[in-house]
């Protein structure tokens, strides 16, 4: 799901397209990423991250031009995970006083639409099978609605890979929270390097976090 979604998915390249649109059509260009910017800034505590981990960074203009090149977000899984529903929220406000706009938001929400089922079972608030039973309208519905709207230009072969994750989402009660297992090597691979004796490397790695962790 991660890899349909964010790294170079569905979702990523439905970003880009709401992204675009808006500044585009509500704000006069669809380089200059201030009124994104400062949304986001208005939504991030001040001292909570550094410079460099502030969600706006990412609609720098070196960072635009990378998202126009590809058509996507460029960002990892987790940050584009953060950012979704916040797009949703701008570009619908931004659609209130920009009728033309409209089309781009209904699709982007049926895009969201999607992501939110796997959202929710991924936090536990719906259940597999309830999942499996929504989805494929779900999907479908953004199909539809992105085709009428931009054609097939956008479409690659992994969006697919959304049907048979949907499909077969009932086959296990519940799923590992694969966003949190991702972000959590960062903390395993400094100890994993420095340890040689593979004899007993599971256990050697596992005391050196817990020994950093509890210290």
């Amino acid at each position: 799901f991660m890899h349909t979604t964010f790294q170079d998915g569905f979702m990523s390249n439905a970003m880009y397209l709401i992204m675009e649109s808006t500044l585009r059509i509500r704000y006069g260009s669809a380089t200059n990423s201030t009124p994104l910017v400062d949304f986001l800034k208005g939504l991030q505590f001040t001292f909570v991250r550094t410079d460099d981990r502030y969600l706006s960074k990412h609609f720098s203009e070196k960072m635009m031009r990378k998202h126009k090149k590809r058509k996507v977000i460029v960002a990892n899984a987790s940050t584009q995970f953060s950012m979704y529903k916040l797009f949703e929220v701008w570009a619908i406000e931004a659609s209130q006083e920009c009728p033309d706009l409209l089309e781009h938001v209904s699709v982007y929400s049926a895009a969201c639409a999607v992501t939110d089922v796997f959202r929710n079972v991924k936090y536990r608030r719906l259940d597999t099978a309830s999942a499996r039973a929504v989805l494929p309208n779900l999907i479908a519905t953004w199909l539809q609605l992105h085709k009428l709207k931009y054609g097939k230009k956008y479409f690659r072969p992994k969006f697919f890979w959304l049907w048979p994750i949907a499909l077969g989402l009932d086959k296990s009660e519940w799923l590992f929270d694969m966003f949190y297992v991702e972000r959590q090597h960062k903390r395993i691979k400094p100890h994993a390097e420095a340890v040689c004796n593979t004899r007993t490397f599971e256990a050697s790695v596992l005391m050196r976090v817990l020994d950093t962790q509890l210290t």
